[in-house]
């Protein structure tokens, strides 16, 4: 009997029992489509984890919505490895905050 499992996060992928996919579930599926494409193996599931977090976090998404997305126990876990995107973020919209001010400044040409 398949037992129903409480998805609060909306995951997608979910193995046969309808649980979220744990690394050892995700490596042997994705070995099994690259086998059936007939192409390299990817190397593993935490390569599609990290480039999907870092997607959220270049987007925009917040540390906190980001870490509860990625199933993370803490803000802190997800701070420490993809953080310094938020800085990179961070940086380049302080430029443009600057921009936009010294922009401002500027008396207006009659």
């Amino acid at each position: 009997m398949v037992s129903t499992y409480d998805n609060p996060l909306r995951l997608a992928l979910l193995n046969e029992e309808g649980r979220p996919w744990d690394h050892t579930h995700a490596n042997k599926r994705i070995k099994a489509i690259c086998k059936a494409a007939k192409v390299p193996q990817f190397p593993s599931h935490t390569l599609f984890r990290h480039s999907y977090a870092t997607a959220l976090l270049k987007s925009g998404v917040t540390l906190h919505d980001a870490s509860r997305e990625l199933g993370h126990a803490s803000v802190n876990l997800t701070a420490n490895l993809y953080g310094h995107h938020v800085l990179e973020s961070s940086k380049r919209a302080a430029a443009k905050r600057a921009a936009y001010i010294q922009a401002a400044r500027k008396p207006a040409k009659a």
